[in-house]
């Protein structure tokens, strides 16, 4: 096997609790280079498109790239393949853990669980294979009481469980790999209880991964960590997490309050005590080869939660800093302890709030009366875990709270294929971390569509720049400096940097991926497999992995209308400082519904797809993609 990869493939069958080993295909390797790409590719050979998301027939893949289990800086990328509970999609989530470092040491690159088992279970995969566990006792459990169970009886391991929410088969769950990675928001851990798996437990083993020239793979990456180690945003994020640091590595000004405890009803003095109770209450927590260590462990009153990003949608509605501190790790902890997706609760909760107002929900369909504040929003995520009362319209997420308050919840809610927006331009203005919530094959979710645009006031130089940093063809970048931003078409080399970060196993978040540049990457991949690909081939890889997910998508009944956005984008938001609209980048003009359907069909174009968004047969054949354009135009069809 080259150089870099584990070199085989574990398939583990539930329902006769048995299990085998293949090797992992050369081709596989050099054509979608590995994680994103290859789980993609197996999903299209292996997963009908009609399946039920939660069926015996629905398997769960699990793949690391090249570069995870290896020194390389920000290389611990786990990936996981599925069709989604919450909206029926294929898609392909990732989380930063110890997962796939492990994985590889036993000697695998990939993991693939189907069938269900007849009782709950738990996987123990070592390098001599695959052990299976009464679950029994742990049924029931959250994830942090099952992950410390599992953790002191098998370290040196990773630990992959689900909570309450996956057991009861909620679709807005979600899980933590090893309490810090998240991983599968819309319905991975329901996946998992529908199959009866409590966890997945990846023990370290004793397989090497080999490097195919060692002298010139510890030069590169002995320079890009002094690199890192030099950068003054890390002694930032060190100190007071993400957007602490924002100072220091976005040229914004600084803010002494990352986790948005501020209030107006603070002064100066009390704003610097609130930060320096969040600085005394926090630990960082790294990757495995990351120095950055962005995660984090919140601790206070004997209450502790872990990734724990502190959003100012989160109303504590407390006046003492303390207290509004313990109700925001309190809200957290509850929702990560029971396998909740914290941001599409949040967007669940506020178009709740909404129908509340204006009486389209009754106080009766719920049971309670309905606050904006911590406490009521914890028993919501409660009854929701549980799928009790209004928890059984809330499980189900967008679909099912339109399906059963009717046309003003469609109108409402902020959402796309089922997912809650993130990236709400009327706030943002029209980057490509929003557009690309439209184009993702999974729905809206964090990191894809990353660009310069991810913050305010990035000069059109600075497009030009980042889009050859990440492979864009010469021409493609011209297109920027002659006829300005377009997300529309930009958006396309962001997402196939994404896939090819995703298919290496390299965290993809901007204070790593700043370091990185197509050059890079490819020497980087040199030394390690021993095979030489060019930028062109690299970037043609990725862009591989990214139209086998669009195949597997249309395939499975997707198409142009699920890519059109939300009615609310056009609806000015309304806040203290007046109405918020749409508007581009450049904040030059207030963008309309044919302007946004414009852009994505410069898009389609971009990608060449046809004005519907399905990949033409010429693309495919540049891809070698000869199996799946046979498939959709006809084998007679394709010379």
């Amino acid at each position: 096997m080259i150089a870099g990869y584990a070199g085989r493939i574990l398939f583990v069958d539930l329902e006769r609790m048995r299990w085998e080993e293949q090797e992992l295909p050369q081709e596989y390797a050099l054509k979608f280079i590995g994680g994103y790409g290859i789980n993609n590719f197996l999903a299209y050979k292996i997963m009908p498109p009609g399946l039920d998301p939660l069926s015996p027939g629905n398997p769960l893949i699990l793949g690391a790239g090249p570069f995870t289990g290896t020194i390389i800086p920000g290389a611990a990328k786990l990936v996981a393949t599925l069709k989604f509970p919450l909206n029926g999609a294929f898609g392909t989530a990732t989380a930063g853990s110890r997962f796939p470092l492990m994985l590889k040491t036993c000697g695998y690159d990939h993991l693939i669980i189907k069938g269900t088992a007849f009782k709950p279970l738990y996987l123990i995969i070592t390098d001599e294979g695959v052990k299976f566990e009464d679950a029994t006792e742990l049924w029931g459990k959250d994830i942090f009481e099952t992950t410390d169970f599992l953790l002191q009886r098998y370290e040196p391991c990773s630990v992959l469980p689900i909570g309450p929410a996956g057991e009861n088969r909620v679709k807005i769950s979600v899980t933590l790999v090893d309490k810090g990675g998240t991983l599968g928001s819309g319905g991975l851990p329901a996946l998992m209880g529908a199959k009866n798996l409590k966890a997945i437990v990846v023990r370290q083993g004793t397989k090497p991964i080999g490097i195919a020239n060692r002298a010139e793979f510890l030069r590169l990456v002995n320079e890009l960590h002094e690199r890192m180690m030099n950068w003054a945003g890390r002694e930032a994020i060190l100190k007071g997490g993400l957007r602490y640091s924002s100072q220091t590595w976005w040229g914004l000004p600084p803010m002494k309050n990352p986790w948005e405890l501020s209030r107006d009803y603070l002064n100066e003095q009390e704003k610097e005590e609130t930060f320096n109770l969040y600085t005394r209450s926090r630990k960082t927590i790294a990757c495995p080869s990351c120095p950055i260590a962005d995660k984090e462990m919140l601790e206070i009153r004997n209450l502790r939660t872990y990734d724990c990003h502190l959003k100012r949608e989160v109303r504590g509605r407390a006046k003492d800093p303390e207290e509004e501190l313990y109700l925001k790790v309190k809200y957290h902890y509850v929702a990560d302890s029971l396998g909740i997706c914290i941001h599409t609760f949040v967007g669940l909760f506020n178009a709740l709030l909404q129908l509340y107002e204006e009486g389209v929900v009754k106080k009766e369909d719920i049971g309670m009366e309905l606050r904006d504040e911590v406490e009521t929003a914890i028993k919501l995520m409660e009854l929701t875990a549980k799928r009790e009362g209004i928890g059984k319209v809330l499980a189900e997420g967008f679909y099912g709270l339109i399906e059963q308050f009717g046309e003003r919840a469609k109108e409402i809610s902020l959402q796309v294929k089922g997912r809650y927006v993130i990236w709400d331009p009327r706030i943002n203005a029209l980057g490509t971390m929003e557009f690309g919530e439209l184009t993702n094959p999974r729905g809206p979710h964090f990191q894809a569509g990353g660009s310069p645009s991810y913050s305010p006031g990035r000069t059109p130089e600075d497009f030009v720049r980042h889009a050859l940093r990440m492979g864009a063809p010469a021409e493609a970048a011209k297109r920027v400096e002659t006829l300005g931003f377009n997300p529309g078409r930009y958006t396309k080399y962001s997402e196939d940097w994404f896939s090819l970060f995703s298919s290496l196993g390299l965290c993809n978040r901007a204070f790593i991926n700043r370091f990185y540049n197509i050059g890079l990457i490819g020497r980087l991949f040199q030394a390690l497999t021993g095979v030489a690909l060019g930028p062109e081939e690299l970037m043609r890889a990725a862009e591989r992995g990214w139209n086998v997910a669009r195949v597997l998508n249309l395939n499975a009944g997707f198409s142009k209308k699920d890519d059109e956005p939300p009615a609310s984008w056009f609806k000015p938001l309304r806040g203290d400082e007046g109405e918020f609209k749409i508007m581009d980048y450049f904040r030059t003009k207030v963008i309309t519904r044919e302007e946004v359907e414009g852009l994505l069909q410069n898009y389609y174009e971009e990608r060449g797809w046809d004005e519907e968004g399905k990949p033409k047969k010429g693309k495919l054949l540049e891809l070698g993609l000869k199996e799946i354009a046979n498939e959709i135009y006809g084998e007679e069809n394709v010379p």
